[in-house]
């Protein structure tokens, strides 16, 4: 009996036990709540449940695509940069020769329109329409013309009264408002 009382007994063991279950019970139901939380936030990011650390999920997709937008936008804010130059230098291109129109006769005011006909021609190119070559061809070689003294003035106005027409209705199929809409508000000189 010696032995039994040198042993130390603890009469409240099974109250421990209850205590030790409850917490161990409490501690399952925060681990199983931490786990939902997880897999809540994995599929939100677009991990598996077997994901490793270095794994790309939606995040790193959007981050991609984040950056490809950035590229974009700065490829397009070049090319607007070009066409706003373009632009620029149109508008003073036109008031150098309005200036010049005042003081010229018929042979250099049919030059003067041509050259405004191609370069309206060419900014129309840089954003994106495209006109007949042979509306070109035909401003360049009635261009050539005018450059030749001997040309009839009358024949000259003829051609280029023709010319204006087909310039037109080649301009004419695209509306050139809704091109330029919101663009106009934004190009300095241009109300």
């Amino acid at each position: 009996m010696e032995l039994l009382e040198c042993l130390p007994v603890n009469l409240d063991q099974p109250r421990l036990l209850e205590g030790r279950e409850e917490r161990l019970a409490r501690i399952e139901k925060e681990l199983a709540a931490l786990r939902e939380r997880q897999d809540v936030l994995f599929a939100a990011l677009g991990f598996g449940t077997r994901t490793r650390k270095g794994d790309r999920g939606t995040v790193g997709e959007l981050n991609d695509a984040v950056l490809k937008i950035q590229d974009y936008l700065l490829r397009t804010s070049e090319r607007l940069d070009n066409i706003l130059g373009t632009l620029k230098n149109h508008r003073e291109l036109l008031e150098k020769m309005s200036r010049r129109v005042y003081q010229t006769g018929t042979r250099e005011r049919i030059r003067l329109e041509l050259d405004i006909m191609k370069t309206t021609a060419s900014v129309l190119a840089l954003n994106g329409v495209e006109l007949d070559e042979g509306v070109l061809a035909e401003i360049d070689k009635l261009k050539a013309t005018t450059a030749k003294e001997d040309t009839d003035i009358l024949a000259l106005r003829r051609l280029k009264e023709k010319l204006d027409k087909r310039f037109d209705g080649e301009v004419g199929k695209f509306d050139l408002t809704a091109i330029y809409k919101t663009r106009n508000r934004q190009i300095a000189g241009y109300r």
